[in-house]
């Protein structure tokens, strides 16, 4: 049956993938309507050649749903065969599903890991697991990420995402705001309906889906080797969870308005505004000390709140002194 099933797959649809669609959907339905046929006759009323019938006729018998008697063929009411078929489908997937939870059993017992972790030897295998989380998430999708020194790109399944209306939020590095066109693409998944925001140090790649697995990518070597894993649902899952909330409540909005920040910390006026704001001085005083408005000296704090991902003048001041730029 399955050779035969093949003949006739790739047609749209749940009639497609029981190999039903085209000629086996034709004669069913001519057979359904106009009563039992002989071969002949049924080539004459679907229009498909006598070669094509005799491949079609036994997939419908296969299922049950076309019968034959004295030579002639007879439409089956669909439900019971069908729900026969249903039942051994469940079956099967039933079996499936506990030879992958016993092999997953031993692997693990051999191989001295977790049953909820999976490793990810390689990119290729990391990003094929990227994509599924994306395709497979119901509710919403927690991401942080590092950001990449190559061109940027929106992840393959995130826009889809997007627009199914899952929700999305992403905590990035900072090193996006440095980069025009690695921050063009948040702003593209901005538009879509991502909520993003950007911390100075991001850890590692993260991807959550719906509380149900995560992967985690914590450092790329090339594009060959990847130190990853995909975690299952378990207290580790939760824990890593909890990580990105943290994250999430010190994060900076980022909004389609944020433009790309040219700050060098090294700079002497930038130097001179921290150690003004250290010390207090307002934004008048500061902006007299460096001869500019005091809209200018406001600008370049919100941007070092960003680059710095400082809510308050407060923290900007500890992180700045924590990335030694005091």
């Amino acid at each position: 049956m399955t050779e035969r099933l093949h003949e006739f797959e790739g047609a749209p649809g749940v009639l497609g993938e029981l190999g039903l669609a085209g000629p086996p959907t034709d004669i069913y339905v001519s057979l359904a309507t106009n009563g039992a046929q002989v071969p002949d006759d049924l080539s004459d009323l679907t229009g498909h050649a006598p070669e094509v019938v005799a491949r079609a006729v036994p997939v419908l018998e296969d299922l049950g749903l076309v019968a034959t008697e004295c030579g002639r063929l007879h439409a089956v009411t669909p439900q019971t065969p069908l729900e026969l078929r249903a039942r051994d489908l469940t079956r099967q997937a039933a079996i499936v599903t506990s030879a992958a939870h016993e092999l997953g059993q031993l692997w693990s017992l051999h191989q001295g890991r977790a049953d909820y972790i999976e490793i990810m030897p390689t990119m290729a295998a990391a990003r094929s697991i990227q994509t599924r989380i994306l395709e497979e998430a119901s509710t919403q999708v927690r991401a942080l990420s590092i950001g990449s020194s190559k061109t940027p790109r929106m992840a393959e399944g995130l826009a889809s995402t997007l627009t199914r209306g899952v929700t999305v939020r992403a905590i990035y590095g900072a090193s996006v705001l440095a980069n025009p066109a690695a921050l063009d693409v948040v702003q593209q998944c901005i538009a879509l309906g991502e909520h993003s925001r950007v911390f100075p140090t991001v850890p590692m790649n993260l991807l959550i889906c719906d509380d149900r697995i995560a992967l985690v990518v914590v450092r790329v070597e090339s594009d060959r080797r990847a130190d990853g894993v995909v975690i299952h649902e378990s207290d580790l899952l939760t824990t890593v969870a909890g990580v990105f909330e943290a994250f999430w409540r010190l994060a900076v909005p980022v909004s389609l308005s944020t433009s790309a920040i040219h700050l060098d910390k090294d700079n002497p006026e930038t130097q001179r505004l921290l150690s003004n704001l250290a010390a207090g001085l307002t934004d008048a005083a500061i902006a007299s000390d460096l001869d500019v408005s005091e809209r200018t000296v406001r600008r370049r704090i919100s941007q070092l709140q960003e680059l710095l991902g400082a809510q308050t003048r407060f923290q900007l001041g500890v992180q700045a002194s924590r990335h030694g730029w005091l």
